[in-house]
């Protein structure tokens, strides 16, 4: 069985290597289910707590994405909950319980548990149905919290994660307590369990701030660097103040680097006083406007205060994006995959992608590329599947949020026109995760390559249909974009969703055309020299400054890199073309007054 899985950081609540306090209770699992204890599931289905020697022992299961568990003594031995050792649905939820042998609390004013978790859900909630119950009879019960926020279905916490939580409402003074971890759950992926500990007093330090969740501006990873300008990058953090005491002058610091952490912009934002237990999310003033090269970046955040943080660890979250060629792309690769939990006959996916308004050039929607998985035998197999691959052109009345889209059905009869499309038929040799690529037709002229229109948006949709609704979108789960970044038709319209998880979904774009239908003069510009080996030296010569898009790529309009000027003159260029293969290939530019094609050719 394949689901999808993300690894979501939340508010970590315990480092180990701050706890200076000894507790008075502890429990490991270094020799097995402690003495006493009892583990059951309520609902008679079979899904317990199980005791695994270490992180490669057979009943802790690793999905795909996530490492083993990384509990401080998990080494040692640990309990576990396979939620998906059925393999499929079960009848009912199952309600898997691990309750301790009685503990003595009578000398204990206060009593918080601490435990290390790791803890993964696919339809029912993690912070409302794996929980931790506390009785002084094993007849009255008090639920109390394990993973606070951890509430989006389809999810993994972080690993380990550790929890606090103050049970002295019911266990302080108590001379007889008992603990249980209960999970109600129905083919989730796994909940473990270790290194538990009583303390008598708030183990958490003083100073702590963490970075719990950021703005990430991309509204693509992955967006061809003439279409990048689109996205104007605006920054936001969630700080959330973990300590006991309260945090002064808290710096939340922006920047935007090369992947080599080449700080290309920076700004800071700071919040006066941050009482313990509060949030704050911290805005920026400051706008940029990412007129980058091709080439690996990223956003990044850092936050201090004028107090020592006693855990550093948590304060600096960090993301990709990527300013490429021609691709749009979601996602940074495969992690997994996903279907929706109860299936209709059809259903269909996508993702929406931005063109920049402004430029010079005019872009031809080229190759879709997607990926899915299945599911063993009876299904049907990664190579027997057909799917549908569609693109549409956004209306221009349909709102940012699309809150005014209200199409009711699949193709929307309004909101949006369709305007090309791809047939997939899986060939023979077709294996789970494969990557498969596909020409795009117009829908109106029957040829291959769409026109994309200047400051459109676009939805590139893959929709599978029965007997093939069975398959797993291939998806993964790298940033939440900002804004409206795909559409999901199940039996109907179910909405437009801000990513995450990202199906694998992408859209290759190039030139419309290499032919000039306004040609500059022949003196605009030079190649020298021509043949080339390693540099590609261009010469310009405009009598004002030009608004100039460059380009270069092969005979077929294959972009191989692409290079916005906002005012060029009399300007020299370079470009590295070492690592294209010996032939010929072309050399444009674009302005508002027309363009200018040139071959070159690369010699060896």
């Amino acid at each position: 069985m394949i689901k999808h899985l993300t690894t979501l950081l939340l508010l970590s609540m315990l480092a180990t290597a701050a706890v200076a306090q000894v507790p008075f209770y502890a429990a490991n699992f270094s020799t097995g289910l402690p003495n006493g204890w009892t583990s059951v599931d309520a609902s008679n289905q079979g899904i317990t707590w199980e005791y695994c020697t270490g992180p490669a022992d057979n009943c802790s299961p690793v999905f795909t994405g996530q490492l083993p568990f990384a509990a401080s003594s998990a080494a040692n031995g640990f309990m576990v909950v396979n939620s998906d050792a059925s393999g499929a649905a079960l009848p009912n939820n199952h309600v898997a319980e691990l309750t301790t042998a009685a503990i003595n609390c009578s000398a204990q004013n206060l009593v918080y548990a601490i435990f290390q978790s790791h803890i993964g859900v696919f339809e029912n909630v993690a912070e409302t149905n794996a929980v931790l119950r506390v009785s002084t009879d094993k007849v009255n019960w008090t639920t109390f919290v394990c993973f606070p926020g951890l509430t989006e279905t389809d999810n993994f916490s972080e690993n380990p994660y550790f929890s606090t939580v103050n049970i002295s409402s019911v266990a302080a003074n108590q001379p007889v307590v008992y603990l249980q971890w209960q999970w109600t759950g129905n083919w989730e992926y796994l909940w473990a369990l270790d290194d538990v500990r009583l303390f008598n007093s708030n183990p958490n330090p003083s100073f702590d701030l963490v970075i719990t969740d950021f703005f990430y501006p991309v509204s693509s990873i992955g967006t061809p660097a003439s279409q990048l300008a689109t996205d104007t990058f605006g920054f936001g953090v969630d700080v959330f103040n973990k300590g006991l005491a309260a945090s002064t002058n808290v710096n939340a610091i922006a920047f935007v680097e090369t992947s080599t952490g080449d700080v290309l912009f920076t700004d800071t934002a700071r919040v006066a006083n941050l009482p313990p237990g509060d949030t704050a999310f911290i805005t920026f003033n400051t706008l940029y406007p990412p007129e980058l090269p091709e080439g690996a970046y990223r956003i990044r955040y850092s936050v201090s205060a004028d107090e020592m943080d006693e855990r550093p660890s948590d304060n600096n979250r960090e993301a990709p994006f990527f300013a490429t060629t021609s691709l749009f792309a979601k996602e940074n690769g495969i992690e997994t995959a996903t279907r929706p939990g109860t299936l209709p006959d059809v259903w269909t996916w996508g993702n929406i992608y931005t063109m920049a308004s402004g430029v010079n050039e005019k872009y031809a929607a080229r190759e879709a590329i997607f990926s899915y998985a299945c599911n063993p035998a009876p299904d049907p197999q990664a190579n027997e599947v057909s799917a549908s691959i569609g693109l549409f052109r956004v209306n221009d009345d349909i709102l940012p949020d699309f809150s005014n889209f209200n199409a009711a059905n699949f193709p929307p009869e309004s909101g949006m026109t369709f305007v090309g499309f791809a047939v997939f038929d899986a060939p023979d040799t077709t294996v789970n995760f494969d990557v498969h690529v596909l020409p795009i037709t117009d829908f109106n002229s029957g040829l291959e390559g769409v026109p994309l229109d200047a400051g459109a948006q676009y939805y590139l949709t893959v929709t599978y249909e029965k007997p093939f609704n069975t398959v797993f979108q291939s998806i993964a789960n790298d940033v939440v974009h900002p804004g409206v970044s795909q559409l999901l038709y199940l039996t109907g319209y179910s909405g437009g969703f801000i990513g995450n998880p990202d199906p694998f979904l992408r859209l290759n774009i190039d030139l419309i055309s290499t032919v000039d239908e306004t040609p500059l003069p022949d003196n605009t510009f030079r190649i020298v020299p021509n043949p080339v080996n390693d540099v590609l030296n261009l010469s310009f010569d405009f009598e004002t400054p030009t608004s100039t898009t460059i380009t270069l790529a092969d005979l077929t309009g294959r972009v191989i890199t692409i290079d916005d000027r906002p005012a060029l003159t009399n300007d020299q260029l370079q470009y590295n073309v070492n690592t294209l293969a010996p032939g010929t290939y072309i050399a444009r530019i674009a302005t508002p007054n027309g363009t200018l094609t040139k071959k070159f050719v690369v010699v060896r």
